[in-house]
C-alpha cells in the first residue's frame, strides 16, 4: 500500500492554520473558551481537510481482484453440441466463481466473423446468428478471433487481474492473432484455451490450394490442392478458369487429410483465376467443394529451332509445340550475328547443323547472349556434329559443357570405295573423286586397312584391300584410273563383299560413288547380306542423272548415309566426313544402346530408367571440368550423352545422339519422348527478365499486402519512387500510395473482409499489371479437428493454461494489480462537514458559563 499526491503545491497553504489560532486570541465572540477552541478546531480541520482534498492524493493498494471474460465460438465451423458443451461449463465456472467471490467482474463475449456481447450465460442461447455481417447478430461465415479477443479485452474492468477463457476449435480465418496476442502479452492479459470440436458432417472437402505468383502459359504448371475426406471414396478434381475446363483429374480419397499436385495448363498470357472443384459422390455438403487462387501467366517460352535436316524437323517441332512453347524454325545462315538478335527468344537450339552452314559471327553472338545475356542454348547431335570440321575451337565449343573431341584409339578398321568410272564421270567428277579418295586414305591410321575398286560395266581393284601405312603406292594407284564404259554397280558391290569378307577388321565400311544408271538386279538382297555380316555402306550419288532412288535405297539397307549433290567439289568433304564416322574416334553408331543415369534432374521427372529405349549412335565427346553429366552411354569407357551446365549467366545443354529417325528411331515412338524434351527445354530457358517488376499482393490477417520491386535497365535499385496502385473492390476503386521498405522495395497494405475480393493494378512504365486477390468462399465448411496446437500457443504465449480446471482459471498465480482510490472526496466531504460543525458552534451556545 502507498499514498501519491497528484498536486504538492496546496501544502504551501498548511502554514496559514497558525492564523486562525492566533485570530482565536483576539475573537470577540462572547461564547466559553473550550466552545472557541471547539469552534477553531472545526474550522482547522474544515482548512486542512481542503488543502490536503487539493492535493487530490491517491491510495494504492495491491491485491488480486479477478475479472474473467469468456469468449466462445458460435462459428460454421463449430458442431453446435460443442457449443451447447461450452455454455454449460461456462455457467459452471461463473456458479463456482461466484460461490467462491473469486471474480469481480464477468464479461461475456460470442464471435464468429465479428463478436457480441451477451449479460448473462443463458443468453449465448439466445443470440441472433447469420450467415454474414447483420447489425446486432454474430456472423457465423468466418472466425476472427483477434476481433474477439480486442472485444473482450475492451469490457475487462480496469484494475483487475484479467482473464481470458476462449472456446475455440483454434481454426481463425480472419483477424491478425500473432498481432493481438502481442497486444495481450503488453497489457499482461492470460488466456485460457479450451477445444470445441468440429462438425462431424461426413463427406469430403477442399482446405487448401496453392499455386506460383507466376506461370508460363502453354507449360503445365504445380497446383496443389488439399484435401480432408472423412471416407475413403472415388472423386474427380477439376480445374476451371471461367468457362474454360483446364483438367479433369480422378483420384482416390484415402481418408484424413491428403495433399494431391495437379498440372494444368493455361493457354493464354494475363491474370488467371483458377477455381477447383471436388467431385465425390453423395456428399451432404457441396459448399465446402471449391477452391480458389489467382496468378499470372506469363507469354510461351519462344524457341529459336535450326535444324541441319529440314525434312526431318517435325519430330522435335511436333513435341516442343505439343509442349507449349512457341517454336519458330530457322535455317542455319538466318542466325542474328548480333547477341540482340536473340532477345525475343528464350532458347535457341541447334540440332544436327554442319557448323561450316553458321556464320563465325552468328556464333560468337549466339555464345554472348547465352554468357551475357543469360539465354539458353541446347545442341543436338547428329551426323553434321562431329569431326575436325565440326565445332571445334569455335564460340559453340566455348558454350558448351563438353569438348567436340574425344580421346579415343582408332577402331580397326577396313574401308573400301566403290568408285563409278563410267564415261559420266569424266572430267571434274572423276577429279573430285579421286582427289576424295586420297583424303580419305590420308586421314587412316597406318595399321587401318583401305581399298579402291573402280567399276564401269566391269570392274577391277586399282588398290586391293591393305594396310593404308602404304600411302604413297595407294595415292599413285588412285591417280591412274581412267574413266570408260557404262555403269554396273552390282558385279562391284559383290566383289567389294566378298573382299571384305576376308579381312578380319573390327568395323567394315564401303563408300560407293556414282553419277548415272545402272542395270536391275537384286540390291536389297546383297546389301542385306552384307549389312548381316556388319558392313555398312554409304552411297554417294553425283549430279541428276545418278539412280539416287537405288542409291537411296542401298544406304538404307546398309545402315549407311545417303548423300546426293549436284556439285561434284564437295565429294572430297563427304569422304572425309565418312572416313572420319567409320574411325569412331568422334562418332559412335550401329550398336544399339540404352542411355545410363548418372543423375536425375527435373528434366528427367516422370521418366522410368527402365522405360527408356535404346539409341544407336551418338557424338563422342569429352566432359568439361564443370560438366554436370545427366546420361552417359555405360560400359568401360561411357561418354556423355547428355551434359548440362551454367554458362555465365545462361546455361547449355548438349545431347549426344539426335532427336530424328536416324538414332532415335526408338525415341520416337516412345512416350516419354516428348515429356523430356519439353521439360529439358523448359530447365535450359533464360530467366525470367531481371527488368520485370517483382509485383506480389497476398491475403494476410484480414489485410491486403502490396510489394512492388524495381530495377533499373542495368540492374540497380531504383529508390526513391513514388508509386501508387489502383484497388478495386466491388466496383469501387481507390488510390493507395505506395512506401519504401528496403532498396527498390515498395509496400502497402489496406483492409480486406474475408468476404471481399480485390483487383490491384500498378501502371508502370511500359504497361499495366494487375493482380487479383479471390476470397475463401468456404473457410468455415472446412470441418477439421480442433487445432489445439494453435489453441496451446495462444495460452502458453500468454501465460495462459490450455484446457484449464477453473480452479486453474480462478488461481491468481502471483498475478497482482494496484488499485487505486482517490481520497479527495473523503477529504472534500470531511471539509464540508468540519465548516457545518463550525457554523453550528458559531451560532448556538452549547457549553455554558456556569459549566
Amino acid at each position: 500500500m502507498s499514498l501519491s499526491l497528484t498536486h504538492s503545491w496546496p501544502l504551501l497553504l498548511l502554514p496559514a492554520i497558525l492564523l486562525l489560532w492566533w485570530a482565536r486570541q483576539t475573537t470577540l465572540i462572547e461564547f466559553h473558551r473550550r466552545q472557541i477552541n471547539l469552534m477553531v478546531g472545526a474550522r482547522m480541520l474544515a482548512f486542512v481537510a481542503a488543502v490536503l482534498a487539493m492535493t487530490q492524493p491517491v491510495l494504492h493498494r495491491d491485491g488480486s481482484w479477478m475479472s474473467v471474460a469468456y469468449v466462445l465460438d458460435v462459428s460454421q465451423s463449430v458442431d453446435p453440441r460443442a457449443i451447447e458443451d461450452g455454455i454449460g461449463w461456462v455457467e459452471g465456472a461463473v456458479a463456482q466463481a461466484e460461490s467462491l467471490g473469486d471474480a469481480e467482474a464477468v464479461r461475456l463475449v460470442a464471435f464468429g466473423g465479428n463478436a457480441v456481447g451477451a449479460a448473462e450465460p443463458d443468453a449465448f442461447r439466445t443470440l441472433r446468428v447469420a450467415d454474414g455481417l447483420v447489425a446486432g447478430a454474430v456472423d457465423r461465415s468466418a472466425t476472427d478471433l483477434a476481433g474477439a479477443l480486442d472485444r473482450a479485452v475492451a469490457a475487462l474492468p480496469p484494475h483487475h487481474v484479467p482473464r481470458i477463457v476462449v472456446l475455440s476449435d483454434g481454426r481463425d480465418n480472419a483477424g491478425d492473432l500473432d498481432a493481438a496476442v502481442e497486444r495481450l502479452e503488453l497489457d499482461g492479459v492470460r488466456v485460457y484455451t479450451r477445444p470445441a470440436a468440429a462438425r462431424r458432417e461426413d463427406g469430403a472437402w477442399i482446405d487448401r490450394v496453392n499455386a506460383p505468383d507466376t506461370v508460363r502459359a502453354g507449360a503445365p504448371f504445380e497446383f496443389d490442392v488439399r484435401l480432408f475426406s472423412r471416407v475413403a471414396a472415388d472423386a474427380t478434381l477439376r480445374v476451371t478458369s471461367g468457362n474454360l475446363i483446364l483438367l479433369a483429374e480422378e483420384v482416390r480419397l484415402e481418408g484424413g487429410l491428403q495433399e494431391i499436385r495437379l498440372l494444368p495448363i493455361v493457354d493464354t498470357a494475363g491474370v488467371v483465376d483458377l477455381q477447383v472443384e471436388l467431385l465425390v459422390a453423395d456428399d451432404p455438403v457441396v459448399a465446402n467443394n471449391i477452391g480458389q487462387v489467382s496468378t499470372v501467366a506469363q507469354d510461351k517460352l519462344r524457341v529459336l529451332y535450326v535444324e541441319g535436316v529440314p525434312e526431318r524437323s517435325g519430330y522435335l517441332l511436333s513435341a516442343l509445340t505439343e509442349g507449349g512453347f512457341d517454336v519458330e524454325v530457322t535455317a542455319p545462315f538466318n542466325l542474328p550475328v548480333s547477341a540482340f538478335g536473340y532477345e525475343r527468344f528464350d532458347v535457341v537450339i541447334l540440332s544436327d547443323v554442319d557448323a561450316r552452314m553458321i556464320d563465325r559471327g552468328a556464333m560468337m553472338s549466339l555464345e554472348s547472349w547465352v554468357s551475357l545475356f543469360g539465354g539458353g542454348l541446347v545442341v543436338v547431335g547428329g551426323e553434321a556434329v562431329f569431326g575436325e570440321d565440326g565445332y571445334q575451337d569455335t564460340a559453340i565449343e566455348r558454350a558448351m559443357p563438353v569438348w567436340f573431341k574425344a580421346e579415343r584409339e582408332p577402331k580397326d578398321l577396313a574401308l573400301v570405295i566403290a568408285l563409278d568410272k563410267s564415261y559420266s564421270m569424266v572430267g571434274d567428277k572423276m577429279a573430285m573423286a579421286k582427289e576424295a579418295s586420297k583424303a580419305a586414305v590420308e586421314l587412316l591410321e597406318d595399321e587401318q586397312q583401305f581399298g579402291l575398286l573402280a567399276f564401269d560395266y566391269h570392274f577391277y581393284w586399282p588398290v586391293p584391300v591393305q594396310l593404308a601405312s602404304r600411302r604413297d603406292s595407294i595415292v599413285d594407284r588412285i591417280a591412274s584410273i581412267e574413266a570408260s564404259s557404262p555403269t554396273n554397280i552390282y558385279p562391284a558391290l559383290e566383289d567389294v563383299y566378298l573382299a571384305l569378307q576376308e579381312t578380319d577388321a573390327e568395323v567394315k565400311h564401303v563408300i560407293l560413288l556414282s553419277d548415272g544408271k545402272t542395270y536391275e538386279d537384286d540390291y536389297e538382297t546383297l546389301v542385306t547380306q552384307m549389312r548381316d555380316n556388319e558392313i555398312t555402306v554409304s552411297a554417294v550419288a553425283v549430279g541428276d542423272k545418278a539412280d539416287r532412288e537405288l542409291l537411296s535405297a542401298i544406304a538404307e539397307w546398309g545402315g549407311g548415309r545417303f548423300y546426293f549433290i549436284a556439285d561434284p567439289t564437295r565429294v572430297p568433304e563427304i569422304f572425309v566426313d565418312e572416313t572420319q564416322m567409320a574411325q569412331g574416334i568422334t562418332l559412335e553408331e550401329g550398336e544399339p544402346f540404352v542411355p545410363q543415369w548418372i543423375k536425375p534432374v527435373e528434366a528427367l521427372a516422370g521418366i522410368e530408367p527402365d522405360d527408356m529405349p535404346e539409341l544407336s549412335g551418338y557424338v563422342r565427346t569429352m566432359p568439361k571440368d564443370n560438366a554436370e553429366i545427366v546420361l552417359d552411354s555405360g560400359g568401360d569407357e561411357p561418354d556423355p550423352i547428355l551434359a548440362r551446365w551454367q554458362y555465365g549467366l545462361g546455361k547449355a545443354v548438349f545431347f549426344a545422339s539426335d532427336a530424328k529417325n536416324r538414332w532415335a528411331a526408338e525415341w520416337l515412338e516412345w512416350d516419354g519422348f516428348g515429356k523430356l524434351w519439353t521439360q529439358l527445354i523448359r530447365e535450359t530457358s533464360r530467366a525470367d527478365d531481371f527488368r520485370r517488376p517483382e509485383f506480389t499482393v497476398r491475403r494476410e490477417d484480414g489485410r491486403a499486402f502490396v510489394t512492388l520491386g524495381l530495377l533499373d535497365d542495368r540492374g540497380r535499385f531504383r529508390n526513391a519512387e513514388r508509386p501508387v496502385v489502383t484497388i478495386d473492390i466491388g466496383g469501387e476503386e481507390r488510390e493507395l500510395s505506395l512506401h519504401q521498405v528496403a532498396p527498390g522495395t515498395y509496400e502497402a497494405s489496406t483492409p480486406l473482409a474475408a468476404e471481399d475480393e480485390m483487383s490491384i493494378t500498378w501502371r508502370g512504365d511500359e504497361a499495366a499489371i494487375e493482380r487479383h486477390l479471390l476470397r475463401d468462399s468456404n473457410a468455415e465448411d472446412r470441418y477439421l479437428p480442433p487445432d489445439t496446437g494453435r489453441l496451446r500457443w495462444l495460452a502458453e504465449t500468454t501465460g495462459g493454461v490450455f484446457d484449464p480446471s477453473v480452479q486453474q482459471l480462478l488461481d491468481p498465480a502471483g498475478q497482482t494489480v494496484v488499485r487505486p482510490t482517490r481520497l479527495w472526496p473523503f477529504l472534500a466531504a470531511l471539509a464540508l462537514m468540519s465548516y457545518l460543525v463550525n457554523m453550528l458552534l458559531r451560532r448556538v451556545r452549547i457549553i455554558r458559563a456556569d459549566t
